[in-house]
């Protein structure tokens, strides 16, 4: 099974994306990343993360884990840890200016997986 731990929907992404997670595992799955409270101490991170992975559904051998950094890292170490392999996707940002307005769009590229 391929989660998306990410504020991501699979259902705003490409053909391209969905097909390389598919590529991977399947079924694909989801899970929104948690907010994390810039105020929160790494007491608060930590149960934050451990309610986190203790929603994940059994079976997942791949995660795209994308959010922020500090609970990002915990939570793809304690998944590697469970043998799961982490990826986040790699986009190419293409801007252009409009009437003085900066609009950039990303587009996928490919996963590129955590380190262990």
């Amino acid at each position: 099974m391929f989660l998306n731990l990410s504020n991501h929907p699979l259902s705003d992404w490409d053909a391209m994306q969905l097909a390389a997670a598919q590529e991977l595992a399947q079924p694909l799955t989801e899970l929104p990343f948690p907010n994390v409270p810039p105020e929160g101490d790494t007491t608060a991170l930590v149960a934050l993360a451990l309610q986190t992975l203790a929603a994940i559904p059994e079976g997942v051998t791949h995660a795209m884990v994308m959010g922020e950094m500090t609970l990002t890292h915990y939570l793809v170490n304690q998944l590697q840890q469970r043998g799961v392999t982490c990826v986040a996707a790699t986009t190419r940002r293409v801007a252009h200016t409009d009437g003085g307005v900066k609009q950039s769009r990303y587009g996928f590229i490919r996963f590129r997986t955590y380190m262990p």
